[in-house]
């Protein structure tokens, strides 16, 4: 199963013309009480303990208790590596709507992010 790529814009558009899809934020706690997308939800699939960066070994099992395997994710991160590695570990689970925000939130030299898009974020 090949994931989609999405650009923050289009996320943007998507999430507003179909109120079932959600944005999934994988980055840290620290990192999405700094500004995330409106509505986001956070599940992080690393942690930041003490400067050194933690997997989140409950990843799977808390995004399946949260979300049915048919969910349409918008799987979001920091700059969009953490979320495509987000992305892979839920299509290998089963979940088969999935979307990898390729800029993240805040953006990458490929392609721009959800903040510096001046979308609305919390």
């Amino acid at each position: 199963m090949s994931i989609k790529q999405i650009e923050a814009d289009d996320a943007y558009d998507l999430i507003q013309d179909d109120d079932s899809v959600i944005y999934l934020d994988v980055r840290t706690e620290e990192e999405f009480n700094q500004g995330c997308p409106e509505g986001a939800i956070l599940i992080p699939l690393v942690f930041n303990e003490n400067g050194n960066r933690q997997e989140n070994k409950d990843f799977l099992q808390q995004v399946n208790e949260k979300f049915d395997k048919s969910s349409t994710l918008i799987v979001g991160c920091r700059i969009g590596h953490r979320s495509m590695q987000a992305c892979e570990t839920l299509a290998a689970a089963g979940f088969n709507n999935l979307y990898n925000l390729t800029g993240g939130y805040e953006g990458n030299n490929q392609a721009q992010g959800w903040k510096q898009l001046g979308l609305p974020s919390d």
